[in-house]
């Protein structure tokens, strides 16, 4: 059967009357034989404006082929006097909830992929600096992990590439030996930038979040402000990870200061936190920097897509949203879910 090719029409008369015969632009022929009319459009049917067209039309042997896919039925059809448009038969999509809150079906279901997005915020372009997130992903996405520098520090954004390098060189590394790893790799960037106190708070003042995918749960690592974000299957929820929102995150690089009362707390030493998401109750847990939380600013239809498409994990769509939100993703935002 002819789908969105340019055929021509050897008799039609009237503009619901079936056409018996029709024949390419290659000269071949092609039967044709009612079918069940679908308005305006049936497969093996062609409605035309009601007139009687006897003559043939024809294209210069130049002219190039017309062709038109996925023509939507439910539509008018496009008409040519002389030629027939056929289109391709509309497939609806596959079915989704928009509502959020009952289970949905979406593509991610049957590939799935993680969402890696890691993007400058807005006030950092105006002020001439540099992304200090970063992300890394390992083992096809079962090790999550994000950093963010602390903004008054110049050199942190060293300190988070720095880190992610020595943590992708790490081997065997899993949620057991997850701590015992960042302190070994804080001594190492603390020999490397200077140990004294005031280049380890310039360089090592970073966040830490990391998230683990094993065989029966989710387990979620962080030092620090910062989000997890957990899918049920019926709904995403952002967990804000700061405590106290006094500006002063927790950082790991309070463990090696020497001078305890250069620090405003966590004079005593700070270790990571964790928390496990049952697999049989979460669908999917990933993690992210605070600067997601430029979502709260977002109008209501912009904030439930970004949701609606983190849920589908869509990273394009995401990505998107945020870079035309710049009033709302002023900080650098990183993601990976």
């Amino acid at each position: 059967m002819l789908f969105g090719r340019a055929v021509e029409v050897k008799k039609v008369t009237g503009g619901k009357r079936p056409v018996t015969e029709v024949k390419t632009l290659s000269g071949r022929k092609q039967p044709v034989t009612p079918t069940t009319k679908v308005p305006g459009i049936t497969l093996t049917s062609v409605s035309i404006t009601p007139t009687t067209l006897e003559t043939k039309k024809t294209l210069p042997a130049s002219a190039p082929t017309r062709r038109f896919y996925n023509w939507n039925p439910i539509n008018e059809p496009y008409h040519r006097p002389g030629y027939s448009y056929i289109p391709v038969p509309y497939v609806p999509p596959k079915e989704i909830t928009l509502d959020y809150g009952t289970a949905i079906k979406t593509k991610a279901e049957d590939k799935k992929e993680t969402v890696a997005i890691c993007r400058i915020g807005s006030a950092h372009v105006r002020e001439a600096l540099n992304n200090q997130d970063q992300l890394l992903i390992m083992e096809d996405g079962r090790i999550k992990l994000v950093l963010d520098g602390c903004g008054s520090c110049d050199k942190s954004e060293l300190g988070v590439k720095t880190f992610i390098l020595r943590f992708q060189k790490k081997a065997n590394i899993t949620d057991a030996n997850f701590e015992s790893t960042v302190d070994e790799i804080f001594l190492e960037l603390a020999s490397f930038f200077g140990e004294d106190d005031e280049s380890i708070i310039n360089t090592l003042s970073f966040t830490i979040l990391a998230c683990f995918e094993k065989t029966d749960e989710f387990v979620v690592f962080w030092c620090g402000d910062g989000y997890i974000i957990s899918d049920n299957g019926h709904e995403i929820e952002l967990i804000d990870l700061d405590e106290t929102h006094d500006n002063c995150p927790d950082y790991y690089m309070v463990n090696l200061i020497t001078d305890k009362d250069k620090l405003r707390k966590n004079k005593e030493g700070i270790k990571l936190k964790k928390r496990s998401f049952p697999k049989g109750e979460y669908k999917n847990v990933g993690v992210a920097t605070d600067g997601i939380r430029g979502i709260k600013v977002l109008e209501t239809q912009d904030r439930y897509k970004f949701l609606y498409q983190l849920a589908d994990r869509n990273q394009a769509q995401v990505s998107a949203i945020i870079g035309k939100s710049p009033n709302a993703f002023e900080d650098d935002v990183t993601i990976c879910f």
